[in-house]
C-alpha cells in the first residue's frame, strides 16, 4: 500500500500533476530491557570491532527514542542499514549484533605472468655487474 507522504510531494506543471508516493514501511517497535540497554551503552565503545560499535550505538540510540531519521544522520548509515540493524537485533539481540558481518569482501585473484617476482629476482642476481670498482 502507498501512502501520500505529505503535501509538499505534490508539484504541478501548468496542465500536469505529478504526485510522488512513497512506500512507507510499519514502525520497527523494540521493547529494551534495561541491561540490554547498559550492553548497548558499554558495547558501542569498547567493543573490537567498528562494525559492532556502530550497530551498538543504532540500536542504543533506537532505545533513548530517537526517530529514525535522526538515528540515520547521526551514524551516517541508510535507512536500509538501520532497519537491517534492527531486525538483525529483533531476531538474537546483542549476541545476533555481535556476529561478524556477512559480506567478506571480494576476493582477489592474482593473474598469472610469464615472469615472476622470484624468477626475475634470480635472473637479476646470476648477472654480472656492468661495472667493476678496483
Amino acid at each position: 500500500m502507498f501512502w501520500l507522504e505529505n503535501i509538499a510531494d505534490i508539484e504541478s506543471d501548468k496542465s500536469t500533476v505529478f504526485i510522488q508516493f512513497v512506500k512507507k514501511q510499519p514502525m520497527i517497535r523494540i521493547h529494551f530491557k534495561e541491561e540490554d540497554i547498559e550492553a548497548l551503552r558499554y558495547e558501542r565503545f569498547h567493543n573490537p570491532s567498528a562494525r559492532v560499535q556502530q550497530k551498538m550505538e543504532v540500536l542504543y540510540l533506537k532505545s533513548k527514542g530517537l526517530p529514525h531519521n535522526e538515528i540515520c544522520r547521526i551514524c551516517e548509515i541508510s535507512k536500509t542499514t538501520l532497519i537491517a540493524y534492527l531486525k538483525e537485533y529483533k531476531q538474537g539481540g546483542i549476541s545476533k549484533l555481535k556476529e561478524g558481518t556477512k559480506y567478506k569482501g571480494r576476493t582477489k585473484q592474482v593473474k598469472g605472468t610469464t615472469l615472476g617476482f622470484s624468477s626475475h629476482a634470480h635472473r637479476s642476481q646470476a648477472r654480472e655487474p656492468k661495472h667493476q670498482f678496483v
